[in-house]
């Protein structure tokens, strides 16, 4: 009955939102994480998107947006039948 456990580094450095490299995008870095324990064909879990919280720009054209705020899901995988 072992754990899983990831997290990923995101980080993106200053770029352009357009053809004519007039609007820039600050960099940004972020983290994600996953961790699940399989019990039998059972394997809860708990994940969390953009951990800190960090907001930065991902569009300017035509109007600005940033990113998803933090995000949190949790859940039960079932392993139906099969091998393992």
């Amino acid at each position: 009955h072992g754990f899983t456990f990831s997290a990923v580094e995101r980080f993106g450095g200053s770029n352009f939102d357009n053809d004519q490299n007039t609007f820039l995008l600050p960099s940004f870095w972020n983290t994600d994480i996953f961790v699940s324990r399989t019990l039998g064909h059972y394997s809860p879990y708990f994940a969390v998107e953009n951990l800190w919280n960090r907001r930065y720009t991902i569009e300017l054209t035509p109007s600005a947006y940033v990113n998803s705020p933090r995000a949190i899901t949790a859940g039960v995988r079932i392993q139906l039948g099969g091998q393992r």
